[in-house]
């Protein structure tokens, strides 16, 4: 199971406590479906150094089918590998900056992934090919989600523009009629005023 809001500390820890292996198990194979997809380029850069023929241009199931082969082989990689664990979960998770595991739980660790990637039954690279599927839709509607509050935001601000403009127009249009209408009238050139007729000749 892919838990949406996990923390991978924490959990590690309490399935140590109970010693339930099983679980601890569980835990190793949503990692390492995690890892693969959401640090993919740094899966490839560990698998290169150990001198495997790794691209970016990988499938997530052929990368996976490397890792498994490369756990079961090399003690070295189990150990960068458990490294890129906690450098994800501390990427992925808030509040997992500055957690760790106990010497033990991280030995426990080690133990869970060499395990699961011995497993003979045939099982585990499928349930972990489904479990990285999982993890591709999650990580597709996360981008959309994102996508979909960045157009939101977009709009907004164009709305907030067209909204400002509006009111900096209406102001302009107030302005320029009250500087109109306080303007004085002109006078009537010539018109007699009070009765005043001397500037007509009455014969």
């Amino acid at each position: 199971m892919i838990y949406a809001q996990h923390d991978f500390f924490d959990n590690f820890k309490s399935a140590s406590a109970f010693k339930d292996k099983f679980m601890m198990n569980e835990i190793v194979i949503d990692e390492l479906a995690r890892v693969i997809v959401t640090n993919k380029r740094e899966v490839v850069i560990l698998l290169r150094n150990e001198g495997i023929n790794a691209t970016h241009n990988d499938n997530n199931q052929r990368i996976t089918e490397l890792c498994l082969m490369l756990i079961k082989q090399n003690p070295n990689f189990v150990k960068t590998l458990k490294g890129l664990i906690y450098k994800t979960n501390k990427q992925l998770v808030s509040n997992a900056e500055g957690k760790t595991l106990s010497v033990s739980d991280d030995s426990l660790l080690s133990t869970s992934i060499v395990s699961v990637a011995s497993d003979g039954s045939g099982i585990l690279p499928k349930e972990l090919n489904k479990r990285i599927s999982i993890a591709e839709s999650k990580m597709e509607k996360g981008k959309k989600g994102l996508s979909n509050n960045m157009k939101f935001m977009i709009i907004g601000v164009a709305a907030a523009s067209i909204i400002t403009g509006l009111i900096i127009y209406i102001v302009k249009l107030r302005k320029s009629a009250y500087m109109d209408s306080s303007l004085p009238m002109s006078n009537m050139s010539n018109a007699p005023v009070n009765g005043d007729n001397s500037d007509f000749d009455i014969e």
